[in-house]
């Protein structure tokens, strides 16, 4: 966050292979938990959301204490992967304070990992990213791949050891 993109202006931005590798591991771990922890199964809504700023979030208690300036709208934003670049490309066509998307989705689908996972991720991110004026996350599809060319190089490895331990399918970068 806070880098300058490619026209020299400051912008807040969330990163999108942040925002869909931490998608794709919670949505697996709360629901692995939900399934053999409490015995859930069948289908969930599922909720994503971005906020500027963490005191911005619902649930969160404004106090007078806590209150600081409002920093500017998040806009979604990606590495282009140069060494040493201060430089981020925005990808997003629209800035927000927050934004939700949200999907029904099968608890069992995302326990297992695999397709089932990457597809319901890429629902509820879909939904998200649509706030910010992108059709879905380059990162993932819908038929349930991960493209390994969409992400930042210095994601690959993190992103390999990942995919193989939640068996979700790597569709290779144009480099491998």
């Amino acid at each position: 966050m806070g880098r300058l993109d490619s026209f020299q202006e400051p912008i807040l931005g969330a990163h999108t292979d942040a925002v869909v590798f931490y998608a794709l591991a919670a949505l697996r771990h709360l629901a692995r938990h939900a399934v053999t922890r409490t015995g859930a199964s069948g289908a969930a809504t599922v909720r994503a959301g971005l906020w500027s700023r963490p005191t911005s979030h619902p649930s969160r208690h404004r106090s007078s204490a806590v209150l600081q300036e409002d920093p500017a709208p998040l806009h979604l934003v990606h590495d282009p992967g140069v060494p040493i670049s201060p430089y981020v490309r925005r990808l997003s066509t629209q800035a927000h304070d927050s934004a939700t998307g949200e999907a029904q989705v099968l608890l069992e689908d995302l326990a297992d990992g695999g397709t089932g996972l990457v597809q319901a991720a890429s629902l509820v991110l879909g939904d998200l990213f649509q706030n910010y004026g992108l059709a879905e996350p380059e990162q993932i599809t819908r038929e349930g791949h991960v493209d390994l060319g969409a992400w930042s190089p210095d994601m690959h490895p993190g992103l390999r050891h990942w995919s193989a331990q939640s068996r979700v399918e790597l569709l290779p970068a144009a480099a491998d």
